[in-house]
């Protein structure tokens, strides 16, 4: 929501109502600063008029000194007066905002303190792709498209091919983006310019990075320097322009380059002349633009849905998935890697070593320290002040002029700038550790301002995005005015950011595929380091993040009641106490079950399970530490256990556990188009449906027969605001979907037509006349079957069969599923209700509550309970554990039975041990009697591989009429 007059007019004094002279331009101007300056000229006429009206009424206020005591009362008159003389909405709106600005300037000044009328708020119209402008274009171009198709002739020129080349990729690929054509340039002179394989024949154009192309790609350094951004876009041809490619390349001579080609700007005019030359039109952007995307779009055959024509004219942006990405989805090929622990990985000896960046190893705590201080704890809130003075207290005489900086700097921020806890939080993660790795142990007294601009700028000159490098040049550059007020340093002599520097976003776009995704998953379970339960925590938490496309943050922070219990399991991201959502479109419901693969089903549903079986109330979190339901994990431990195993797996491709989000949306997108283009097998390996998943997955996100309204529905299951986010950051395949979409042309062409765009000989015209199929999609297996020699092509290797048996975890002991359920039967609730929401069978739940009751009747000779005491004669389960340290003993008893059950022996010992326990334990008395000794031998073979022998003791007990050890009692 914009105000509708946003900057004031000039002014001679501080009263904004006294109006100065404004000289307006007089000499010729180009046409459309010739129309600005006219609306200048009207703008100010009105503003006049509407001043004057208010002086008619208002005089006294219209001076140096004003007087205000009538305007409350005058002011309904000069209202109406101003819709009358004004008589335009949109002027009377401009008028009425100058003078409520004027008025409030006037507040905030001195001169009165009156109330503010009431501004008018406009909403700006997003400006629509198709007007009459639009048409306009797409009526010429059309008719210019025709009549060059009819006076196409044949030629063997490189040059004329390649200007043929260029109009085709304008006309019939929708590379109407000409800042594109150097890159295309660039790529058509290697030797092997096309990638990939049909049907999904590339060219990578590489370019750099700008505003509205953001960069996706970092191009390796040269002589140990910094990799540099680079944005990569696919250029997927259709089969007019590949046909007219493969002429181009094998007439082409090695040593030939187009004209102009170290200069970009005059390589696209000149270009751009000749195009224009050839399909005898005006040269204008415009008509490049909307009207090649309306030739492209009116092909037969072709249905390109708007979102794809506002992608080729570059009104919506998204980000292409770099070439490394490609090869990997074609070669699926997986690497070795031992995982140890999460923070200890060793690299295979057949992939690439990582090359990590370290920074200067310093023995320095005081990030760390600070870091436990500002850091949110939700199970142990502290107040501001005590926060404030234990950061306080670390400012100490022992400290290293950097340390001490930092520390004052923050100190600062806290208690006398009033800044928020979590201000100060997110200044020290972003500068703090590289600011100590490079200043520590410094003499910094010393330095003077260059030396100062010099070590920061080793900071800022790092790997990063132009965001963030700002935020941290701002960050730094502040904590340097405040050392030179408070410590005397120099003053910087430079400006850490760059001047009029517009900001270049980098998007990290990567796809993760089902194989190298379940390799993951096996990784996971192969780590030595956890149990059972927290192997299954992070195979669930990996699971929901690569299918459901959910932010880490919004699964670390949902809860159980979050989790709908029904046969879709809707996942509802709400604000609570562990973290809010990034944004109000945030708040939304994201179908789980239906988005997992057949064999991830069974892992999800075990782990939800088990946490409802475990919680003692729906707001517990659903990931959570084994030790505090109401800790949340640690998400940065995960994401770097991500990264350095999809590192290794890859072969020494970047990613990251945010990619999970990009494959679940990117793949999301090839599902929404699945029904209109056929996808290619590459394509088709990242859907791991059936055809009747897949349209219960498209009925769940978009609806019934709501083509038009897919991309909305996807932005909303996102969480995004508008479909343009999501498609600029997390939509992969815009570009090959345009290439498929375009592949369908069925314009036909006649014999003169085939010989002079498309290069068919007369044996290959006579086949396509045979078979009826003169159209450009006929033509296009036969151009890239022509085209091999220059395709660098990618083996596709077959999808396994296998099963993943890793993905189905063991059977989790009845102990905690009988436990929790017996305990709900215990509180009145039903066995029905008790069977469907913990999806467990009725017939053993029974079972469990008959064994509980046989339990609890087991009696002593003299008809005493032996397990339950008086007190819980009437419960079915025996009394809770005390303390963590009962429960830690629990699991470990667990574990050490469930290691027996894999011997028969040890299994037949073992139950006789627990039916021996059982008779001779009462709950009156600690302790099991025995008075054979060997029955006691055989008894502790076994008890001690449950719990080691300095966890027993022994009590030796003997009948006061006997004066020997035979027939003693041993009590432990």
């Amino acid at each position: 929501m914009t105000n509708g007059y946003e900057s004031s007019m000039p002014s001679a004094s501080q009263n904004k109502l006294i109006l100065a002279h404004i000289e307006f331009n007089t000499e010729l101007l180009p046409g459309w600063r010739t129309r600005k300056e006219q609306r200048k000229k009207e703008d100010f006429r009105n503003l006049r008029k509407a001043t004057s009206i208010f002086q008619q009424h208002l005089p006294e206020m219209c001076i140096e000194n004003p007087e205000s005591t009538r305007f409350s009362e005058v002011w309904p008159s000069i209202d109406k007066a101003l819709q009358a003389a004004l008589g335009n909405t949109s002027n009377y709106r401009r008028a009425y905002n100058f003078i409520s600005f004027a008025i409030e300037d006037g507040n905030e000044n001195g001169l009165w303190q009156l109330d503010v009328p009431t501004p008018w708020n406009t909403i700006r119209r997003i400006k629509p792709t198709r007007n009459n402008a639009w048409h306009k274009r797409s009526t010429d171009m059309l008719a210019a498209e025709k009549q060059w198709r009819a006076e196409l002739n044949p030629t063997m020129d490189t040059e004329e091919l390649f200007i043929l080349f260029l109009t085709c990729s304008l006309l019939y690929s929708g590379l109407t983006r000409m800042h594109l054509w150097p890159a295309l340039a660039r790529s058509i002179m290697q030797s092997k310019p096309l990638q990939g394989s049909a049907p999904a024949l590339f060219i990578s154009l590489e370019t750099e990075p700008s505003e509205n192309y953001p960069s996706n790609f970092y191009r390796p350094a040269q002589n140990q320097g910094e990799d540099q951004p680079a944005c990569l876009v696919n250029l997927f041809l259709d089969p007019t322009s590949l046909a007219v490619l493969s002429q181009l390349l094998r007439t082409k001579p090695d040593a030939w380059q187009p004209n102009h080609m170290d200069d970009s700007s005059l390589f696209i005019n000149h270009y751009r002349a000749k195009v224009a030359s050839q399909l005898d039109i005006k040269i204008s952007r415009t008509l490049f633009r909307d009207g090649a995307a309306a030739v492209t779009e009116n092909q037969t055959g072709v249905n390109l849905p708007q979102i794809l024509v506002e992608y080729i004219t570059g009104r919506k942006h998204s980000a292409s998935l770099p070439l490394c990405y490609w090869k990997r989805l074609y070669t699926k090929q997986i690497y070795g890697c031992s995982a140890e622990n999460i923070n200890l990985l060793k690299t295979a000896s057949n992939a690439k070593t990582r090359p990590v960046k370290r920074l200067k190893s310093k023995p320095s705590t005081i990030v760390n320290k600070l870091k436990k201080i500002l850091r949110k704890d939700l199970a142990r809130h502290e107040s501001r002040a005590v926060i404030i003075n234990a950061v306080k207290q670390l400012i100490t005489p022992d400290l290293d002029a950097s340390e001490d900086l930092l520390c004052r700097w923050l100190y600062d921020h806290l208690a006398h700038k009033k800044n928020a806890v979590s201000t100060a939080e997110r200044y020290l993660t972003a500068i703090g550790d590289e600011w100590i790795a490079e200043a520590y142990l410094e003499p910094l007294d010393t330095f003077d301002g260059e030396d100062f601009h010099t070590l920061y700028l080793s900071i800022l000159n790092r790997r990063q995005s132009d965001k963030n490098r700002e935020f941290k040049a701002d960050r730094l550059f502040d904590m340097h005015s405040f050392a030179v007020l408070e410590l005397g340093f120099a003053h910087l002599p430079f400006s850490l950011n760059a001047e009029n520097k517009k900001t270049i976003i980098h998007i990290s776009a990567a796809i993760i595929d089902e194989p190298l995704f379940l390799e993951l998953l096996a990784v996971v379970k192969r780590l030595y380091d956890t149990n059972t339960r927290e192997a299954l925590l992070l195979q669930t938490f990996l699971i929901m993040a690569y299918r459901t496309g959910l932010r880490p943050g919004e699964l670390a922070k949902l809860r159980l009641k979050d989790i709908e219990p029904s046969p879709e399991g809707f996942l509802y991201p709400r604000n609570n106490r562990f973290g809010k959502n990034k944004t109000p479109a945030a708040l939304r419901k994201v179908p789980l079950f239906p988005l997992l693969a057949e064999h991830e089903v069974d892992t999800v549903n075990a782990y939800i399970n088990e946490r409802r079986l475990e919680q003692k109330s729906l707001s517990e979190l659903l990931f959570c530490t084994a030790e505090n339901s109401a800790e949340m994990i640690n998400t940065s431990s995960i994401a770097g256990l991500v990264s350095s195993v999809l590192y290794d797996l890859s072969g020494g491709l970047e990613y990251r556990l945010y990619h999970m989000r990009h494959s679940a949306l990117s793949r999301m997108q090839l599902i929404l188009h699945r029904d209109l283009v056929e996808l290619p097998p590459v394509l088709q390996a990242l859907i791991p449906y059936s055809d009747e998943q897949v349209d219960e997955i498209l009925t769940l996100i978009v609806g019934r027969s709501r083509k038009r309204d897919r991309y909305s529905a996807l932005a909303a299951m996102a969480g995004h605001s508008s479909p343009a986010m999501t498609l600029s950051t997390y939509l992969h395949f815009t570009d090959c979907l345009v290439g498929l979409h375009l592949q369908a042309n069925q314009r036909p062409f006649d014999d003169h037509l085939g010989k002079a765009l498309f290069g068919l000989n007369p044996h290959r015209i006579a086949l396509l006349k045979k078979n009826k199929a003169m159209h450009p999609q006929e033509t296009y297996a036969y151009s890239a079957k022509k085209l091999l020699r220059y395709t660098n092509k990618l083996k596709e290797q077959p999808p396994t069969s296998e099963n993943p048996e890793y993905l189905i975890p063991r059977q989790n002991s009845h102990y905690i599923i009988s436990g929790a359920i017996l305990e709900k039967i215990q509180d009145g609730q039903s066995y029905d209700e008790l069977a469907t929401f913990y999806q467990c069978d009725e017939q053993r739940i029974t079972a469990w509550y008959q064994t509980a009751v046989a339990l609890r009747g087991l009696k002593t000779v003299k008809g005493t309970s032996i397990l339950f005491p008086l007190a819980r004669r009437h419960q079915i389960l025996p009394a809770a554990p005390n303390n963590s340290y009962e429960k830690q003993d629990i699991e470990e008893g667990l574990h050490a039975i469930r290691n027996l059950r894999r011997n028969p022996l040890e299994l037949t010992e073992f139950k006789w041990l627990l039916k021996y326990a059982l008779l001779n334990s009462t709950s009156s008395r600690a302790g099991i009697r025995f008075t054979d000794p060997n029955i006691f031998k055989r008894f502790m073979s076994i008890a001690s591989q449950l719990y080691p022998w300095h966890r027993w003791k022994i009590l030796l007990q003997m009948p006061l009429n006997r004066q020997s050890l035979t027939g003693h009692v041993v009590h432990i």
